[in-house]
């Protein structure tokens, strides 16, 4: 390249050396260092992203320069997470359909967010499968009686047995075949209520109390 006789004096150097970073600077991205330096989450995944049933999922992240990190379920926070890891992973349960969020925030203040959604089958509810009661039970000489009531359910958080005019009795509904002796004094009916997320079953059974001719009576 020749140099115009106008650059050729003591100060030709220097004007040089501005041409030289004038144009280093013309083929720089003005925003490459923004963006280095930036508030960012650069990758939120979830794997799966649909369940059959209620499991588990893996949530992974890439963020930077973050001083706050959290994971929402919906509007709840439900795992705080080091922010001081830019990338990370962790398994979370899932029981029905929802929205994650990754919330990234900064000491400015400043906050980005990603958010997925997970998706779950609709599991069938839960279901009372057998509820077997004697329908006749003797009662002894003070006027009671006892009666075995037995059961077996599926897909239930929760399980009790109520009657009127009592409290409700909680079974443990992780035990799927279970029985319960009752103590009636008079016919009564007992209903056996399974209860998960996804609804509610319930089934009954009435027993009734033999008196002995001998006399005696309730009381």
């Amino acid at each position: 390249m020749s140099i115009p006789a106008s650059l050729r004096s003591p100060a030709a150097p220097v004007l040089l050396l501005i041409l030289a970073v004038a144009t280093l600077l013309g083929g720089c991205d003005p925003g490459a260092s923004t963006e280095a330096t930036r508030l960012a989450i650069h990758a939120f995944e979830i794997a799966p992203d649909r369940l059959s049933e209620p499991g588990e999922v893996t949530v992974r992240w890439k963020v930077s320069l973050a001083t706050t990190l959290e994971i929402l379920q919906g509007d709840e926070p439900i795992e705080r997470v080091d922010p001081s890891v830019e990338s990370g992973a962790l398994v979370l349960p899932v029981s029905r359909t929802s929205t994650f969020t990754l919330r990234a925030g900064d000491a400015a203040g400043r906050l980005v967010t990603a958010s997925r959604t997970v998706t779950v089958d609709a599991p069938a509810g839960p279901r009372i499968t057998t509820l077997n009661a004697p329908e006749v039970v003797g009662a002894d000489e003070t006027g009671e009686a006892t009666a075995l009531i037995e059961w077996s359910v599926e897909g239930a958080r929760e399980l009790r047995l109520q009657t009127e005019g009592r409290e409700p009795i909680a079974l443990d509904p992780d035990v799927g075949e279970g029985r319960i002796e009752v103590v009636l004094r008079e016919e009564t009916t007992f209903t056996l209520v399974a209860a998960s997320d996804e609804g509610e079953e319930s089934r009954s059974v009435t027993i009734r109390v033999a008196y002995h001719p001998s006399g005696s009576s309730r009381r």
